[in-house]
């Protein structure tokens, strides 16, 4: 024997599980409105397009790598020579002051 109580709930659950199947219906439908009403061209461009954009967006972002490494190293040589330009000038200065004191 059912009591009042459960036939409410067994109602409410139909009632959820027959608005659930309505929604999934509705955005099925929705999605396949959408799809039908592109030609397999059309989509075959569209990915066609989106690949490109995508091509072109990893291209960019190595080249921008790269162009910081070609900076990053030309830093570094001008960093060394200058290093070694201010080692050649100490090393001539010591010279030049040895020089000076020396009684030849």
């Amino acid at each position: 024997m059912y009591s009042i109580m459960d036939v409410m709930t067994q109602n409410n659950r139909n009632d959820e599980n027959d608005s659930r199947h309505l929604n999934n219906r509705l955005h099925h439908s929705m999605f396949q409105e959408y799809h039908s009403g592109k030609t397999d061209d059309n989509r075959l461009v569209d990915n066609i397009y989106l690949y490109i954009g995508v091509v072109v967006v990893i291209l960019i972002i190595l080249s921008g790598i790269i162009m910081m490494i070609k900076k990053c190293i030309k830093n570094y040589k001008k960093k060394d020579q200058l290093e070694q330009n201010i080692q050649s000038n100490a090393l001539l200065s010591g010279l030049l002051i040895t020089r000076k004191h020396s009684s030849v």
